[in-house]
């Protein structure tokens, strides 16, 4: 059973925000908990008419590792054949953790601390990256 949960969901403007606490698995262990924010997101993306972007949460969860959580860099896994932002809000602790990931899998992302970054430490510098980035399509 996974320990992570949905704790805040808002629209802000066409940009949904998801904030997620709990502590992941580590490895295959944190399959489910992975499983469990896709389900949510697609969830309450097909709910938000007009959603353009999207704002993962996690600085109150734990992450160390596992790859099932690449696939929320595919974002046909939650809105299917349409351009869509992401953008990923994590501690300082947990940074070099989703580095590690990114690294291991060999994606091309802006990761942090510049205009289009995928990853953030805090909400201001994500929604402006969804923003510039929707703007520059």
């Amino acid at each position: 059973m996974s320990s992570v949960t949905l704790i805040n969901s808002e629209k802000i403007k066409t940009i949904l925000y998801l904030e997620f606490e709990g502590v992941c698995g580590i490895g295959s262990d944190s399959n489910i908990d992975c499983d469990k924010i896709l389900e949510i997101a697609v969830d309450r993306v097909e709910k938000f008419n007009g959603c353009q972007g999207l704002i993962f949460d996690f600085r109150s969860m734990n992450y160390q590792f596992g790859n099932r959580f690449l696939r929320l860099f595919n974002t046909n896994n939650i809105k299917r054949n349409k351009y869509f932002p992401i953008s990923i809000i994590t501690t300082s602790e947990n940074i070099e953790n989703w580095r590690s990931l990114i690294e291991y899998a060999s994606l091309d992302i802006e990761f942090l601390n510049v205009e289009k970054a995928v990853f953030h430490l805090e909400f201001q510098s994500a929604i402006s990256s969804i923003r510039r980035r929707l703007n520059k399509k």
